[in-house]
């Protein structure tokens, strides 16, 4: 529970006074099982990275994180139990920590992560391969027990070295492959302490791709570029955007086989795979959007880049 407390006048012993101080404070609740989770897991890093786990409230309880484990599993039995914090750390509802041996480290190869939800700890040890994480309470009861393996990441990518396995839903399976995603490019690959660059709500809106603005001057116009913004209705998608002339020869290539969130964007400034500005005319947005399942879609857009 938060509380507000005000102070309307302090005097100090010196007769130093203030006015009107402000401040807030919680009582922190008993965890029940599913309010903290297991959010996304960094198992393979760079070379020089750490390996992280994301905790998220999905409550709307303050809850203490004082004595809580992390352990992996091992032949069905907990192994590896390592104490979170003997400190009074408490998770805010809806809020995320992010638990890593070198913040430091983290904070660099992450540099768009949310760094003050990070916090210092001996994890586990946790495979490049697979394994089985275990999320335990102050009385060492399990909260929350998650599986991953290397073979769940997107096929498509070249290199899982730094790319983290994102949840899709708080409340979605934890031990199921169909749970979990790999970190897409435009988060760098992993979003440690912010929403899920693959988070999912099941939604009545439909796909929508947005070019604006559809006519656009390059170097003297305003704005001087195009944006290609994208609303999806599923998740794991793989991208190819690419710009063609009127008569249908490839231009520009914006993306390639880039796994990519629910949303997101492109800019394109009017400019050639060669470098050189695209003549004055009109032009069509390829994009295609696949899956491993099968699934394909293709969507076609106009852009035209005006004369001065």
């Amino acid at each position: 529970i938060l509380y507000k407390l005000n102070i309307s006048i302090l005097t100090d012993c010196a007769g130093n006074t203030n006015e009107n101080i402000e401040t807030q404070f919680a009582l922190p609740q008993q965890a029940e099982s599913g309010d903290i989770l297991i959010n996304e897991i960094l198992f393979n890093p760079k070379v020089g990275g750490v390996d992280f786990i994301e905790l998220v409230n999905t409550s709307n309880k303050f809850i203490n994180l004082q004595n809580w484990k992390m352990a992996n599993e091992k032949e069905g039995v907990i192994d590896e139990l390592k104490t979170i914090t003997t400190q009074n750390i408490i998770i805010k509802p809806k809020e995320y920590k992010v638990l890593t041996e070198n913040t430091e480290t983290l904070r660099t190869h992450y540099p768009l992560s949310n760094h003050p939800s990070f916090i210092t700890v001996d994890l586990p040890s946790m495979p490049d391969e697979s394994g089985i994480l275990i999320l335990l309470n102050d009385a060492e009861e399990t909260q929350e027990k998650i599986s991953y393996h290397e073979d769940w990441h997107n096929p498509l990518l070249r290199e899982t070295e730094g790319v983290s396995l994102e949840r899709t839903h708080p409340q979605s399976d934890g031990l199921s492959q169909q749970s979990w995603q790999s970190g897409v490019k435009a988060s760098g690959y992993a979003s440690p302490g912010l929403t899920n660059s693959n988070y999912f709500e099941q939604t009545t809106n439909t796909e929508i791709v947005k070019i604006e603005p559809e006519i656009f001057q390059p170097l003297r116009g305003n704005p001087a570029f195009t944006t290609i913004s994208y609303v999806l209705d599923r998740n794991g998608l793989t991208a190819k955007a690419e710009i063609y002339d009127y008569e249908g020869r490839l231009i520009k290539t914006i993306t390639n086989q880039e796994t990519v969130a629910n949303t997101g964007s492109w800019v394109w400034h009017g400019d050639q795979n060669d470098g050189t500005k695209a003549r004055d005319g009109f032009y069509t947005l390829f994009l295609q959007l696949f899956d491993t399942s099968g699934f394909v879609k293709t969507l076609r857009k106009r852009i035209v880049i005006a004369s001065p």
